[in-house]
């Protein structure tokens, strides 16, 4: 893990695409910037407010050339 967490680091302040599956959810998308990662959470900003997620049901975080929503 010490390798993904060097790659995360690089998106952290930028906006990103954050694809979340929780138990017993359906996968959800999230736009917004990730603030940061650590102790097995990552904490993300959205224009719902700051919120973190468990890293074990992130699918996936895409970096994103542009702030707004497409």
């Amino acid at each position: 893990m010490p390798n993904e967490n060097r790659s995360f680091e690089q998106l952290i302040n930028r906006s990103v695409k954050l694809v979340i599956q929780e138990p017993g959810q359906r996968v959800h998308t999230i736009y917004g910037r990730l603030l940061g990662i650590g102790n097995g959470l990552i904490v993300f900003e959205s224009k719902h407010g700051i919120g973190s997620y468990n890293l074990q049901y992130v699918v996936a975080i895409k970096p994103r050339e542009r702030e707004g929503h497409p």
